[in-house]
């Protein structure tokens, strides 16, 4: 039977979550928890262009196919710009299996870039939506994760030593970046506070410091509420550092990981690429607050020359498999060359649906 494809529609929530419920390793209370998210992020985006959030593609009994964008205001350039995030194509696996479901999946894409005025990012997708994408002809580009070690038992246990010399380079290694990273935190301390609720300042904060950033979404207070605050299931801890006179220098996000997560996350910081001070200093809030809920390391992307500086300054470093940055409708945007260098975006874990869901 053919699929339509539509605009999604609040009542169409059942089929979408029996769907939901055929993704690998899926039961009802996971997908039931995913698409309270997707909803959130559906029907609940601050940032609206009058244009349909989620397409399906539905039978007259069952949606076997879907996909999101997330309109958002970029600045670019020293200009706030319309723009959007794609993400969440998910086919029904019977339909998968078909030369039909790859017709339907380009028709979802084809219709989320009709439907953009501009151009439309898209992160951290999968390797089978990286291959889809790369069908298309989006242009690509990629950021390595940069890791900082918290806990070096794990990487000493792994080389060749004996058993007690082991135990004791384990202790001493750990017992040193201790010290170390108390005496780093004398030197890079500021003025921090945890942020319970994002309020006006954030708003001034976004005017301020937007034009000095890269390609990087609207960060006011209404859309950092809807994305770490109110975003169902999503734990986070925001810290702030502010100047003397109490004007904001910028701000981080973090994970709260659960107890099992040998990790924690930095899904966002934001500060004034000139304030390289405000960036170590939240950022050493973050190695504090993860040491002392005993992770072994912590993750973050950092993609402007200017932040990767700063992480590395303590000891972050990249490492691991690089990250999908691409984007669709480059064509509709006049500076499409701008876009093309990775360092001219600033992205973090958090843009987009940011991995955070179910």
């Amino acid at each position: 039977m053919t699929a339509q494809i539509r605009p999604i529609r609040r009542q169409d929530r059942a089929q979408f979550q029996a769907l939901t419920a055929l993704r690998p390793g899926y039961d009802e209370k996971r997908a039931e928890r995913r698409t309270d998210v997707i909803w959130h992020i559906a029907f609940e985006n601050p940032v609206q262009d009058g244009k349909p959030t989620y397409y399906v593609a539905a039978t007259p009994d069952k949606i076997v196919c879907h996909m999101g964008r997330m309109p958002t205001r970029f600045w670019i350039r020293g200009g706030v710009h319309d723009a959007s995030f794609a993400h969440d194509l998910f086919a029904d696996p019977e339909l998968q299996s078909t030369g039909r479901g790859f017709f339907i999946t380009m028709k979802l894409y084809k219709k989320v870039e009709d439907t953009c005025d501009s151009f439309c990012g898209l992160l951290w997708t999968n390797e089978l939506n990286v291959k889809l994408q790369q069908s298309r002809k989006y242009d690509q580009l990629w950021t390595q994760p940069y890791v900082r070690v918290l806990n070096t038992e794990r990487l000493l246990a792994q080389l060749p030593l004996p058993p007690a010399v082991s135990t004791f380079a384990r202790k001493m290694g750990d017992a040193s970046l201790r010290a170390f990273d108390a005496a780093l935190e004398r030197v890079v301390r500021g003025d921090t506070e945890l942020v319970t609720r994002f309020d006006e300042r954030f708003d001034r904060f976004a005017q301020q410091i937007g034009p000095l950033q890269g390609v990087a979404p609207v960060k006011d207070a209404a859309y950092l509420r809807w994305r770490y605050q109110d975003w169902p299931y999503l734990r986070t801890s925001t810290f702030a550092i502010s100047s003397r006179s109490e004007q904001l220098r910028g701000f981080i996000v973090l994970r709260e990981p659960d107890p099992d997560e040998s990790s924690g996350r930095i899904l966002d910081i934001v500060c004034d690429p000139r304030d390289k001070g405000a960036a170590q200093a939240l950022a050493m809030v973050a190695i504090e607050h993860y040491r002392a809920m005993g992770k072994r390391r912590i993750e973050c992307v950092a993609t402007e020359p200017w932040l990767q500086r700063a992480l590395r300054g303590l000891f972050f470093v990249p490492r691991g498999g690089e990250l999908p940055v691409f984007f669709l409708n480059g064509h509709k945007y006049p500076e499409v060359e701008h876009l093309r260098s990775i360092e001219n975006w600033h992205v973090a874990f958090g843009d987009s649906e940011g991995g955070e869901v179910p």
